[in-house]
């Protein structure tokens, strides 16, 4: 019957995911071989930054998933970030005839690939937010990839600092077992446009224009609004989630391409956006994860348990543009 193969699958994902974590605790990245820490064609860089044959080969694009109402970002975000974009969209079938993919990021003029999901089963709590993430990394062609979440707005310029930060420590970002973090940040304030909360389509004209004003879009920018007070860490109120990348340490670094590295991640429930190389090595999303919340750490953590060690990508940022709270969130809470 269909209830029996849906769990029969169910048990077999399980029983994968149980293998990938007792080999993920026979790993340790101190004792990976040059061969599957570094490409074929990279493998001098196995010597470090000095070796003169060691050189960057890194390219980078933009990894999204969003739902069709947002699709209205992807304008501003290529404004800001000149390089390929990747991003998976989704469009519940109610809503399907109001979608049109045709008008979606006219702006991303440095290369765009979309990957539209017509959802015909329906409810918030359903929102494939890990597949849709799959299905965006599928469609990487570039050496690195950037994942972020389409309300996370790059900073102006942000391709160009990834790409003189490679050039400037080309082992490291040779390594398909190093994440650099983009720290995210979002204003302190956060009752914009809450005078309209009764009236959602004025609030959300309202939040548009708020966000395309009122985002940072420099470091420079981020650096004043953060040291006023202005701006702070994402999600502060829950710190675990970001606080291992030290935020303070941001502003305090004379060296523009200087990659800090952790010793320690502090949380379990650390959940950064990172920078990384695309390959073999990565893990896929848990797609068995729908809806709001934990879907991002469980990859992170997975990661962590194969051998990835994590930096900050210096003099970087992302910024947290607010919006109207989506239905699966309001599930989740």
């Amino acid at each position: 019957s269909k209830e029996e193969e849906e769990l029969m699958d169910y048990y077999v994902k399980v029983a994968l995911r149980q293998e990938a974590q007792k080999a993920a605790r026979r790993t340790d990245w101190r004792a990976l071989k040059d061969e599957e820490e570094f490409p074929h064609h990279l493998m001098a860089c196995k010597n470090g930054n000095d070796d003169a044959n060691c050189t960057s080969d890194a390219s980078f694009t933009l990894v999204l998933q969003l739902s069709w109402d947002r699709a209205w970002m992807l304008d501003p975000i290529c404004r800001r970030w000149h390089a390929p974009v990747s991003a998976a969209i989704y469009v519940p079938e109610p809503d399907e005839h109001k979608f049109n993919p045709g008008s979606v990021g006219q702006e991303c003029v440095h290369g765009a690939r979309f990957h539209v999901e017509v959802d015909r089963r329906g409810g918030p709590s359903t929102y494939p937010v890990n597949r849709l993430r799959n299905a965006a990394l599928s469609q990487v062609r570039t050496s690195h990839f950037l994942l972020a979440d389409v309300d996370h707005w790059p900073m102006e310029g942000l391709a160009e600092q990834l790409q003189a930060t490679a050039e400037k420590n080309p082992a490291q970002f040779a390594s398909r077992y190093t994440a650099f973090v983009v720290p995210t940040f979002e204003h302190k304030d956060l009752s914009a446009c809450d005078e309209l909360k009764d009236d959602v389509p004025a609030m959300e004209t309202c939040l548009e224009d708020f966000a395309m004003k009122e985002s940072p879009k420099t470091f420079s920018d981020i650096k004043q609004c953060y040291l006023s007070d202005t701006c702070i860490m994402y999600h502060e109120a829950f710190p675990y989630s970001h606080n291992t990348t030290n935020y303070p340490l941001l502003f305090q670094n004379p060296d523009p391409h200087y990659i800090r590295m952790y010793d320690c991640i502090q949380s379990e429930r650390y959940e950064p956006y990172v920078v990384m190389r695309w390959s073999a090595a990565l893990s896929a999303f848990d797609e068995m994860f729908v809806g709001y919340g934990l879907n991002k750490i469980q990859w992170l953590w997975t990661l962590r348990k194969v051998g990835f060690r994590y930096g900050v990508a210096p003099n970087t940022f992302l910024f947290h543009v607010k919006h109207i709270k989506s239905k699966a969130r309001h599930v989740f809470r």
